[in-house]
This record gives structure tokens, C-alpha cells and sequence, in this order.
């Protein structure tokens, strides 16, 4: 019976241990294609004659210390200010304003 058992017990330390290795061996050929194909990358494309007009919306809900930190952050955003709205929808039952 422990022979069996010991038997058991190393069928799937070998199975785990052969799944890890097909697990690398995948993860290594997928940096090796990186690596052989970086060059054709999609080049960055060119800026738009005419951006978009975004909305961004921020809904808050008793949020008072995330609410100046979330606003600086989206302000800061690289896009054309007469493009861009933001929209603060407070539902907030605090003291965030």
C-alpha cells in the first residue's frame, strides 16, 4: 500500500514538474518572438488633424481625501483643453465637495 502510494505521490510531482517546464519552455519562445519581431512594431501614429471631444467623469461618493488628488490627476492629461470635458458627479453624503 505505501509503495503504491509513494508511486501516486511522484506520478504528480513528475506531472507538476513537466507542466512548469512545458510552462517555461512557452514563456521563453514567446521572448524569443519578441525579440526577433520588435522591429516591426506598430510605429506611433501621427497626431490627429482634429481630436475628439472626450468626456471624462469622475463619480464620487464619499471620497473626501481621493476627490483634489483625482481632479489634479485627470487635469493633467496631454490633451487639447478646448477637447476635453470632465464631469465630477458628487453623490457624496460627507464633507467631500
Amino acid at each position: 500500500m505505501e509503495i503504491l502510494l509513494e508511486k501516486i505521490l511522484l506520478a504528480i510531482y513528475y506531472l507538476t514538474l513537466g507542466s512548469l517546464a512545458i510552462y517555461g519552455a512557452h514563456r521563453l519562445v514567446l521572448v524569443a518572438l519578441y525579440y526577433r519581431n520588435r522591429e516591426r512594431l506598430n510605429p506611433p501614429m501621427a497626431e490627429p488633424e482634429d481630436w475628439p471631444i472626450v468626456t471624462v467623469q469622475l463619480p464620487l461618493f464619499n471620497e473626501m481625501y481621493v476627490a483634489a488628488r483625482l481632479i489634479d490627476s485627470v487635469c493633467q492629461f496631454e490633451y487639447p483643453r478646448d477637447r476635453l470635458e470632465i464631469q465630477v458627479l458628487d453623490d457624496s453624503t460627507d464633507e467631500t465637495s
